[in-house]
């Protein structure tokens, strides 16, 4: 019991931060695939409008939250602290009419999930609790990408299952995956090359999207301005100025402010051409 008292009274200080604590790490993965994907698309021209927002839904989707319980019984979490997590995400996707809405919480009862092993845990759960045509979101203490690599949490781009993980720790994981979960890249992608500084390859390398500065990797740390620090330069020696508050960036939470417009809209794209089935 006294184990349980002080893991509530922790679980409440810590209550803002949970809400936000995003950007440590990412496990989403790009596959091959999907690099192909994109770059099969990029030879057929741009396909997404650069002008925005273009879509307006007004579509509610279904997400079944899944908690998993530890092995003293406990969730470490409450059900207020991820509705308002969903309820943030809302407004993030409010310029394209698109909004979530938790029609279930699933609490599991098997412990070992508690620290949860991507593929092995993974691929158990999607046999037993995985609902078809809505997003589940997976709750557990730990997230781990290949042990010991532990991250904020994960999700797969569109075409993969409809499944996002997210570390209890790092509730506020849920706004950056979600741009995964409908195909955007980290900010400072370079599976695509190195996007340029003045933008002359914006279309075709790095996030793929132009309204998102170059930007030269997560490991600055913004100054409390939420300027970029330290400084640094492309090849062609211009400074990066990225974009510090981008949802999909690894800066700090203090600084996130949302999505682009661009990055709205392909979200949108992707929605509507790839996960449309969901409800």
């Amino acid at each position: 019991m006294l184990s349980r008292f002080f893991k509530l009274i922790l679980l409440i200080v810590l209550y803002p931060a949970l809400l936000n604590a995003q950007h440590s790490k990412c496990g989403t993965e790009i596959t091959p695939q999907q690099v192909a994907k994109e770059q099969a698309a990029l030879a057929t021209g741009p396909v997404v409008p650069t002008y925005a927002p273009t879509y307006c839904f007004e579509k509610t989707l279904s997400i079944n939250a899944h908690i998993v319980i530890d092995s003293l019984g406990d969730t470490n979490i409450t059900e207020a602290s991820i509705l308002a997590t969903i309820q943030n995400l809302n407004t993030y996707f409010a310029p394209i009419c698109l909004s979530f809405q938790v029609c279930k919480f699933n609490y599991i009862p098997n412990y070992k999930y508690d620290e949860f092993v991507r593929p092995q845990d993974e691929a158990e759960f999607l046999t037993l609790y995985y609902v078809d045509k809505t997003i589940n979101i997976v709750y557990a203490n730990k997230i781990c990408r290949t042990p010991p690599a532990f991250v904020g949490g994960y999700a797969y781009f569109p075409g993969g299952p409809d499944l996002i993980a997210i570390a209890k720790g790092s509730l506020g994981s849920i706004y950056h995956e979600m741009g995964h979960f409908f195909g955007l890249y980290h900010t400072f992608e370079t599976q695509f090359g190195n996007e340029l500084v003045n933008g002359s390859n914006c279309a075709t390398t790095g996030d793929l999207i132009c309204d998102t500065p170059a930007d030269p990797g997560g490991g600055n740390t913004p100054s409390p301005d939420c300027q970029s620090s330290p400084y640094s330069k492309d090849i062609n020696l211009d400074w990066y100025v990225p974009m510090i508050g981008n949802i999909m960036s690894y800066y700090s939470d203090d600084c996130m402010c949302g999505f682009t417009t661009e990055q709205l809209n392909k979200m949108a794209f992707n929605y509507e051409t790839d996960r449309f089935y969901l409800w």
